[in-house]
This record gives C-alpha cells, structure tokens and sequence, in this order.
C-alpha cells in the first residue's frame, strides 16, 4: 500500500550530493576488499516487462562515495532479473534499502519462489499490506519504514571488481569476481538512521537464520508437492546451511505401498535435483522423524549411527552455487557439480529395526508408570505422570 509520506524521505539526496562519504560505512573483516554498503539490506529490482518485482539480499562493497559493486549471481533471483537487462543493453533501476520491518529483511533473505514478489509474500504474512513509498529516481517502492534508502542504476556489464569478502561458509577466502556496477542517483533517509550489519562468518550469525528458514519451508513444500510423504526439513545452523535434514513419517512405507528404502530416497533426490532450492545444500540426509534434525545432540547421534560410511547414497550432478568452499576449484568456477542424497531410514518395524536405548524404548511400561509416578510424588505435580512422555530421551521409538 502506497503511502503519501513516510520517515525515510526526512532527508532528501540527489544528484553530487546523493554521496556515501555522508554515512559511517563500514569496514566489516580485515581481509574484505573493501568497505561493504550492504550485508543486510535488502535490494530491490524488477524486470523490464514489469512482470516481477524481486527483493533480495546480497553483499554490496562501496567503490567510492558515488558507486558500489556487488554480488550478481547468476542463479539467484537478482541475477535473474539482471540478466534480462543485460540481453537489452540497458542498465537496471534498483533501490537499496537498509532497516525498517525486520520481516523485509527476513523475506529478502529466504528462498522465496521463482517470480514471487517478497513484498506480497511479506504483506502476506503480515495480514495487511507493507507500506511503501515510490522512489524519487525510478518507479519502484520501498518500505516506508526503512531508515536508508539508495537508488540508481546497475550497469548492463561486468565492469567492476568485488570481493574478497568472508562469508556466511565460515571462511575468509581470497576470491574476487568482475561483478556489474551500481551508480547512486539518490539517498534518503529518515533522522539519525540505524544502518544494520551481519558481519557474516562463522555460524551462528543472522546470515544462517534466515535463509535457513526461507529454504527448509520451501524444501517441505517441494517435497510435499510431489506427493511424498515429508515431516519436515531444516537446515542446521552449525553446519552454515550446507546439509538440509528431510525426516520422514513413521508409516511411509503405509503411505507408499510397495516402495523401499531406496526407490524413496531416489524419489526425494530427483524432485530435489529438478528445482534450484533443492541444489542449494551439497549434503541431504533422509531421517525417520524420531530425529529432531532442529536438535544438534539428536541430529549427531542419528547421523554417526544410522548413515553408512560408503553405501546407501546417491549423487545428484547439475549446477552449484559458487559460495561452497568443499568443492574442488574446478567445480566451482564451472557452477558445476553433485549433491549427495543420504539414506538414512531405519528398517521397517518387525524387519531388523531395534528399539532406541531411550526411557521410552527400553524400559517397561509398568517401570515407567512407577518413575513418573514418584517423580511426580516427589515434585508435587499430580499432573506429570499422565503428561510426561519421554522424560528427557534424545529420541523415542
């Protein structure tokens, strides 16, 4: 929704005096190549044709105080939209917008899909429409509540450099990338303006939090779209987003009469292979869902003791993001190369599965009457003995 004013056109900038040397910006890690505009702000671009409005995250360093480069790739949805201004030989309007609703940040961060605006997904989540407000230089809109807003335009070629910069992966590589160029035509901005900062490395930091989300929830749907049966799917944050944990039902095998193990594990990795957000982790378990793949001492347990060192998985070939230092050079300069789908699924009740050493899985059911009893004795609570499951067990039966 539209609005007549709103707290980032407080201060007005366009033309010399839209200048960066005005704002603090800062200088994240000691190996990056040089001051980075943006780590957690979100872009703003649409197609020539109008079709698709797109907001997105991705690094943007300053050049000097009228220009910046930043990260265009190819197999993101800025690059995308980029490339459709490339094949015309016309430079791209943008915005760049820092702050406001933590939700647009959140939203530009996920995996949203393919030709689906954030801003409608967001004003979606939210129950009511963003506020935005038109830009002063091209026709887009941005939040009315963000604190700093940049525009101008991304030139059609790759004329700059950018980079190093260390990233969410954890590592400070030395790598640089001829990326296109940003020029700033204008900056507004509300009074004493917060800029926020990831300063990605590491995990666990704001840059895994958000995509993690975003990508598990699409994972589910894709999956569950394709007709499988899916608990859920999460991408752990320790592990910096490279593995996605898919656990499945306990009654597949009654939902999918005549399958195994095997041909169901195929059945996830080739609806994974076939769509971008499948691609995105190079490392895929599939857990029964005794596991909480969202609980690292769960999640450690089952996958040292039910994936096999060498067997039971498949590899996947087809494009790869370029951000994933455990694959070879070659690999990645190429955008080429396999995820590994793991099966991981115990056997079939009655076919070899054995019971978790759990309070649940080994003890008698009349033993466990009697401790929660007197633990409820001892506590005072008369509830617990009937609310009280698994008291504590890293994974019941």
């Amino acid at each position: 929704m539209a609005a007549d004013s709103a707290p980032c056109k407080q201060n007005i900038l366009t033309g010399e005096e839209a200048r960066l040397d005005r704002f603090p910006i800062p200088f994240v890690h000691q190996s990056d190549g040089g001051s980075y505009v943006n780590t957690w702000g979100v872009i703003v671009a649409r197609t020539p044709d109008g079709r698709w409005t797109n907001w997105s995250i991705s690094r943007i360093m300053m050049i000097d105080d009228r220009h910046m480069t930043g990260l265009v790739l190819p197999g993101q949805h800025l690059g995308m939209i980029w490339r459709e201004w490339e094949a015309i030989g016309e430079p791209m309007p943008y915005a760049l917008f820092q702050g406001g609703d933590p939700g647009a940040a959140v939203v530009g961060g996920m995996t949203v899909p393919t030709e689906v605006d954030e801003g409608a997904y967001l004003g979606a989540v939210l129950g009511r429409p963003v506020d935005v407000v038109k830009c002063e230089t091209n026709d887009l809109e941005v939040p009315a509540s963000a604190e700093v807003v940049i525009e101008g335009y991304l030139s059609a070629t790759r004329d700059a450099v950018e980079g190093p910069f260390a990233e969410f992966h954890g590592w400070a590589l030395p790598e640089t990338s001829p990326q296109p160029l940003f020029s700033i035509e204008a900056i507004t901005y509300r009074d004493d303006p917060i800029w926020p900062l990831a300063a990605a490395g590491r995990p666990v930091d704001d840059s895994h939090v958000a995509p993690a989300a975003g990508i598990s929830a699409e994972v589910v749907a894709v999956l569950q779209g394709a007709g499988l049966p899916i608990t859920t799917a999460w991408l752990p944050l320790g592990a910096a987003c490279f593995w996605t944990v898919i656990t499945v039902p306990r009654n597949w095998r009654d939902v999918l009469p005549g399958m195994d193990a095997a041909r169901f594990v195929h059945r996830i990795g080739e609806v994974l292979n076939g769509t971008r957000v499948g691609r995105l982790s190079p490392v895929v378990y599939v857990l029964d869902d005794d596991v909480d793949p969202a609980n690292d001492s769960d999640l450690l347990w089952a996958l040292a003791t039910r994936v096999h060192p060498s067997l039971r998985q498949e590899q996947w070939h087809g494009p790869i993001m370029p951000w994933y230092p455990c694959f070879l050079e070659e690999e990645l300069h190429n955008g080429w190369g396999a995820i590994v789908v793991h099966d991981a699924l115990l056997p079939a009740v009655g076919s070899g599965r054995v019971p978790p050493a759990t309070f649940d899985g080994v003890f008698p059911a009349d033993v466990r009457a009697k401790v929660l009893a007197a633990e409820s004795e001892q506590t005072g609570d008369t509830g617990s003995a009937e609310q009280t499951g698994d008291s504590g067990s890293a994974a019941s039966s």
